[in-house]
């Protein structure tokens, strides 16, 4: 087994490409949710606020929230503010405008975060958040920060870029600290958009900031295991006030998974499904429920327009046919979401079964190396319907039939026609052939009865005579039985007359004979003696 483990991207790509995918036509992308006001607006009434909701269709809900601090005081629904936009930000989709009156008279002092949320048909949601300063100049009031990436559970992988805003009412940019914790109250904690850490958290530094509040911090995330992480974002001020901190969720994966087939070695062809499992593959902290299986399938010097490739999310197992006998590469890649892959290759072979060929000649069943006599006749049926091979081989088993090593017709029934040369014996050769080229044979010799071809006639056929040796050799056999009879008779006389009880029997079988005795009594005895 082969094995390589390194970060493609490459590759990663091409499972996504290879993953299913939705036509144009049928695309449903995630909302877009858009605020025209700038960040870090200082309002003393009223606000107007606009915006734009980017979509397929129409939103089933469009909010509004707003918060000081920690604390919401307020709150609505932006669905009737909807309206249909006349210039449309993606030419595939579809813009609405909305629009929301704030009275901030009522809320001042207020380092305020206002947040418009939206939730499609298919439940893809989407958020916008302004940061606003209600300010009476009676207040100081505390800076504010907010995340805008990385994205609410995103799994993040190398060096990271952190963006967002962090702004203060006096327009000077306030330093901003961040930290990257697995930390548990943490964690539930950042169930709310705000939270206020343990006062023994390590913050850090960013290393740069922007005047107009935006701010970049780059994150190494390998410094830290792989696992789950709350990034928290606060801003500090120059009299050293505090924002409420900002978090989001996000995953690190700086680690590839391990890919890993279990699977048959060496597999007699036959028409069945072989399975190969991918399920022992799996990611160090994620599982594999999130990996994605790329299997590719080809025969070894194979033609690459032959590959079978399947690809998709925790596609664990694929069932491979065994009908086609071959060395084949089976190979697996799994790639995790941020990016890493692991790819191993399992060899197999699938071997073939030769088939077994069965010949009948007339219906009589044959084996290989009869000698057969034909009845006498101008032609006789031939087939090799009895050939067996796999199941999946047999409907496609190849009959050659040859005379005297000559190939003359293929096929499962035939007619084999009288020989012009009866002189002689013939050799019937069948050779049953299936589509991988492997074969079986039965070569038979025959002849036709009455004829110099007639087996039991052949010449040099040291097993059968003539028919003048054979008329001799009978004479000879009546002749030396005859003599075995007298050599017999002779043995019992050694006058050369016929034995006593020969005698004895034939006076009583004539009583009236000149010589036959008065008394048979004692004939009688005479013949017990004899025997």
């Amino acid at each position: 087994m082969m094995r390589a483990a390194t970060r493609h991207v490459a590759v990663f790509c091409l499972v996504l490409m290879l993953m299913p995918i939705a036509s144009a036509g049928g695309s449903d992308d995630a909302p877009m949710v858009l605020i025209d006001q700038s960040q870090g607006e200082i309002v003393f009434g009223e606000l107007n606020l606009t915006g734009l909701y980017i979509d397929e269709r129409e939103p089933s809900a469009l909010t509004w929230r707003l918060f000081d601090g920690f604390d919401l005081i307020d709150s609505g629904d932006l669905m009737d503010s909807l309206a249909a936009a006349s210039n449309t930000q993606e030419s595939s989709r579809s813009t609405w405008a909305w629009s929301l009156n704030l009275d901030f008279s009522e809320h001042r002092p207020c380092a305020c975060i206002v947040e418009i949320a939206t939730l499609d048909d298919t439940g893809q949601s989407a958020v916008a958040w302004l940061i606003l300063f209600a300010s009476d100049d009676s207040a100081d009031l505390p800076p504010q920060v907010l995340i805008e990436g990385p994205s609410w559970t995103e799994l993040l992988s190398g060096l990271i870029v952190m963006r967002g805003f962090a702004m203060d009412d006096d327009h000077a940019p306030p330093t901003v600290q961040w930290a990257l914790t697995d930390d548990a109250f943490v964690s539930m904690a950042c169930m709310q958009p705000r939270i206020d850490p343990p006062e023994t958290f390590t913050w850090n530094n960013a290393t740069s900031n922007w005047l107009d509040g935006a701010f970049q911090i780059p994150v190494d995330t390998t410094q830290y295991d792989d696992g789950a992480y709350v990034l928290v974002v606060r801003a500090v001020a120059e009299n050293g006030s505090t924002s409420p901190s900002a978090c989001v969720p996000v995953g690190l994966d700086n680690h590839p998974p391990e890919a890993h087939i279990t699977g048959p070695v060496l597999i007699e062809e036959a028409e069945a499904m072989l399975s190969f499992d991918g399920s022992g593959s799996s990611d160090a902290f994620w599982g594999r429920e999130e990996l994605v299986f790329l299997w590719i399938l080809e025969e070894i010097d194979g033609a690459p327009e032959d590959r079978l490739i399947q690809s998709g999310r925790d596609l664990r197992t694929l069932e491979v046919s065994a009908s086609e006998a071959g060395a084949y590469s089976l190979t697996l890649t799994v790639a995790d979401s941020g990016g890493f892959s692991d790819t191993t290759t399992h060899l197999f072979d699938i071997t073939n079964i030769a088939p077994s060929a069965a010949l009948r000649i007339d219906g009589q069943p044959l084996v290989d190396g009869d000698l057969i006599t034909l009845a006498e006749g101008d032609q006789w049926w031939l087939d090799c319907g009895g050939s067996t091979d796999t199941p999946n081989d047999e409907p496609g088993l190849t009959c050659t039939w040859f005379i005297d090593g000559e190939p003359v017709m293929t096929g499962w029934e035939r007619q084999l026609m009288r020989p012009e040369d009866v002189s002689t014996t013939h050799t019937l050769t069948l050779l049953v052939t299936d589509d991988d080229g492997a074969n079986d044979s039965i070569s038979i010799t025959f002849g036709i009865q009455g004829t110099g071809s007639d087996p039991m006639r052949a010449e040099g056929d040291s097993s059968v005579l003539p028919d003048w040796a054979q008329l001799l050799l009978g004479a000879a056999l009546i002749t030396g039985i005859i003599a075995a009879g007298m050599l017999v008779s002779r043995r019992h006389d050694s006058s050369g007359g016929i034995p006593k009880w020969k005698r004895e029997a034939a006076k009583r079988a004539d009583p009236f004979a000149d010589d036959a005795p008065l008394d048979q009594t004692d004939d009688v005895v005479d013949d017990s003696e004899d025997l």
